[in-house]
């Protein structure tokens, strides 16, 4: 059926959100690792201790660094931008408001359990570094998550039943 928008679709969103932001943590902290230990390397190699290599896996870190934490971002609003379009894509009765408004706290029940696992990660000293590397991340998975999926559910009620039910949408 023409499920799109609803609750699964929203939780979905929230839980994939969630997991992107932890892979790309756990990827960031990796890659450093692998990074600081190409700097090692080369530094003991006779051939390759010169500042060229040196400055050319630094340059390469931190530009890697700094891009991980622009790749959730997109893929966040990505989700988020989705999640909209296919709420407003979608005709549904304004009987279901009520219904969707209070299963839509499951939803905001899961993102403030995923952010406070995020912050519980982000206060383990071996993610302090790459917490430090991915601030972005960090505001929008530890502090304004419930914030974001509040103004997501929003947004998608708005969508979902502020039209006329008889027109709009991908059918009308």
């Amino acid at each position: 059926m023409n499920k799109k928008g609803d609750i699964p679709s929203i939780l979905y969103a929230i839980i994939a959100v969630a997991a992107v932001g932890i892979i790309i943590l756990f990827a960031s902290h990796l890659n450093n690792e692998v990074y600081s230990s190409f700097d090692n390397y080369f530094e003991k190699n006779v051939d390759f201790n010169d500042t060229t290599t040196h400055q050319t896996v630094l340059e390469i870190q931190t530009k890697e660094n700094s891009l991980w934490d622009y790749v959730f971002l997109g893929i966040a609003m990505g989700y988020l931008l989705i999640t909209a379009l296919s709420a407003y894509s979608t005709r549904i009765s304004p009987v279901f408001y009520w219904i969707y408004g209070i299963l839509s706290l499951v939803g905001i029940a899961a993102s403030v359990m995923l952010s406070n696992a995020w912050q519980e990660m982000a206060e383990e000293s071996v993610f302090a570094e790459a917490i430090a590397r991915l601030p972005i991340t960090n505001l929008f998975l530890g502090t304004y998550y419930p914030t974001v999926t509040v103004a997501l559910i929003v947004l998608s009620m708005i969508l979902l039943f502020g039209k006329n039910p008889n027109e709009g949408g991908a059918y009308g």
